[in-house]
């Protein structure tokens, strides 16, 4: 019986990390595209300016995507929604 619980804990504990290590590959996977592509036009200080040019989460989706046609970027669907994730995850919290 004792064998059992622990081989079932040492699963559980490695699917545990196995699970945190992607949520935060997944949830920082927009921040190098950001930094690379977004600084080169403005900082971060326009996430937090008061009143916030964008309030919803489609508004964000739709900012980023006009940024990134108008600045040429080669972004793919997924890179570009990865980049929208971060900025609603660090700056925003739009659900």
């Amino acid at each position: 019986m004792s064998r059992i619980f622990v081989l079932f804990s040492v699963c559980t504990l490695a699917f545990l990390l196995l699970f945190q290590s992607v949520v935060v590959a997944e949830e920082f996977a927009g921040k190098p595209l950001h930094d690379k592509d977004c600084l080169k036009c403005h900082g971060v200080e326009m996430y937090s300016r008061d009143p916030l040019f964008v309030k919803s989460y489609r508004q964000l989706d739709a900012q980023v995507n006009a940024c990134v046609k108008r600045n040429n970027i080669q972004w793919t669907e997924e890179q570009t929604e990865d980049v929208i994730d971060y900025l609603c995850d660090a700056f925003y919290g739009f659900e």
